[in-house]
């Protein structure tokens, strides 16, 4: 643990996983908006949604040109060979794993914008003491 600055170490970890909480729902939201409707004779989908036009491509014309692949051990192999979930943390494990502790021992119910600074706080003589 970096001693020097615990609360930068714990920013690294908090912000972090409000951030991609946040980015998870936007684009959850942004993928299932349905797009406008284009009367022009154009090629691509038109009036239903980024899900649906990938998840249904044969509705508006299209055809699936996704990979399918059969095992997804390929996947998580190729992930741990790129780094694994280390790769795009900001932290080691093991802090990760202190601090995970804790936060689940405060029984948050959703981290926001609103309330990280009240659980960042509240956490730091936690996770330091």
């Amino acid at each position: 643990m970096n001693l020097k600055y615990p609360s930068s170490e714990l920013c690294q970890w908090l912000w972090p996983k409000l951030l991609q909480k946040e980015l998870n729902r936007f684009m959850e939201f942004q993928n299932g908006c349905t797009m406008r409707k284009d009367n022009l004779e154009k090629p691509g989908p038109s009036g239903m949604s980024h899900n649906q036009a990938f998840s249904l491509p044969e509705m508006w014309g299209g055809r699936d040109c996704l990979l399918g692949i059969d095992n997804l051990t390929v996947i998580a192999e190729l992930k741990e060979s790129l780094g694994g979930d280390g790769l795009i943390s900001f932290s080691t494990p093991e802090f990760s794993a202190h601090a995970q502790e804790h936060y689940d021992s405060l029984a948050i119910v959703d981290l926001t914008f609103k309330n990280v600074w009240a659980v960042f706080t509240t956490m730091l003589p936690l996770v330091f003491h």
